[in-house]
């Protein structure tokens, strides 16, 4: 997708100079989390998945996030342009530059548009890892890539089970691009009896870290796709509790009352939502609909509340994400032993 940059600011055009000069390098394929002005949190994914783009930027603990595209030169000298994947609208920029060993990332930020810069400092907490596989089965030619990441050792146990999960997970998922494949295989025709017709498809997946505190971690499984939408769009959450030396999967009957009718309030919340946010696709969308499909228990945990990725009508309008439901619209139904309660009071 051709993406327009509007706002452009001159650092970034004599370091896109610089870098024709000088030669750029790969960044790094890792998660740093850290902080803009000392106090607004953020995380920094560079997965290497896309040639037009670097990663992700989450900001607001996971409440709303923007891709990055920039340049690494040599030296750990770094641009990066923050901008909204489906208008394609510039929206900041860091520049700054990696410590000797890429073990963190500092500078400054701006917004675009604004000449206010703050200071940004960012520490690596995990490395990226990959699964592939490829399979021909019946005609059908697919192949499977999963990234996802693993934390660093000083992170502690509890994270290390975390990446056992991790690791599950994305075995998980090539099962499931395999049987997809051989299901694949059984609607495809032949040309003739003695030729066969290969069609190639593909299946990515990016597991991207959006929450991470010490109690808590939520993963987004996003997936690539073709068209004119952002090209990685959560469609999966996975969210943990990290105890000692454990990483808790927590379901969502453990985060509220025992009859508190969490199903169907959340469902109600989210179509308001949609409305709110101008999504254009509302036709036969209601609470009952999404509660049904399990829309309305399919979030990631982010600091002010519960974030919501929904592909209504099997995605056929494309996604409406970043959908935000603030604990001050659900407080009554959170549990106040579950893992949410510290978010939410």
């Amino acid at each position: 997708m051709e993406r327009l940059v509007r706002n452009v600011i001159l650092p970034a055009v004599l370091l896109l100079l610089a870098a024709a000069a000088l030669g750029a390098e790969p960044f790094p394929r890792a998660v740093f989390e850290g902080t803009i002005g000392g106090s607004r949190r953020i995380i920094l994914e560079f997965d290497g998945l896309d040639s037009d783009r670097v990663g992700i930027c989450l900001h607001d603990d996971g409440a709303r996030h923007t891709e990055l595209d920039g340049t690494l030169l040599a030296g750990g000298v770094v641009h990066l342009n923050e901008y909204d994947a489906r208008t394609g609208d510039t929206s900041g920029w860091f520049d700054g530059a990696f410590d000797a060993g890429s073990s963190s990332l500092a500078g400054e930020w701006g917004r675009a548009g604004s000449a206010r810069k703050l200071p940004f400092k960012a520490e690596r907490v995990a490395d990226f890892d990959s699964l592939g596989d490829e399979w021909t089965t019946g005609g059908v030619r697919c192949t499977f890539s999963i990234v996802y990441p693993q934390f660093l050792p000083a992170m502690g146990p509890a994270y290390a089970a975390l990446n056992d999960s991790l690791d599950r997970i994305a075995e998980s998922y090539r099962g499931q691009a395999q049987a997809w494949c051989t299901q694949m295989a059984g609607g495809v025709t032949h040309r003739a009896a003695n030729e066969e017709q290969v069609v190639d498809v593909g299946s990515d997946v990016l597991l991207s870290v959006v929450f991470l505190r010490p109690g808590l971690v939520s993963i987004a499984g996003r997936a690539g796709h073709d068209g004119p939408m952002q090209p990685w769009t959560d469609f999966q959450s996975f969210n943990f509790r990290m105890l000692d030396c454990e990483a808790q999967p927590i379901a969502p009957a453990l985060m509220f009352r025992s009859g508190s009718g969490y199903r169907s309030r959340l469902a109600r919340l989210l179509v308001g939502a949609l409305r709110r946010s101008g999504y254009s696709c509302m036709d036969g969308i209601s609470p009952a609909v999404l509660e049904r499909s399990g829309d309305a228990v399919r979030f990631s945990i982010v600091s002010r509340g519960l974030r919501f990725t929904l592909w209504p009508r099997g995605g056929a309008c494309g996604p409406a994400d970043d959908l935000l439901i603030p604990y001050s619209a659900i407080r009554t139904m959170i549990d106040p032993h579950g893992p949410l309660w510290e978010l939410a009071r």
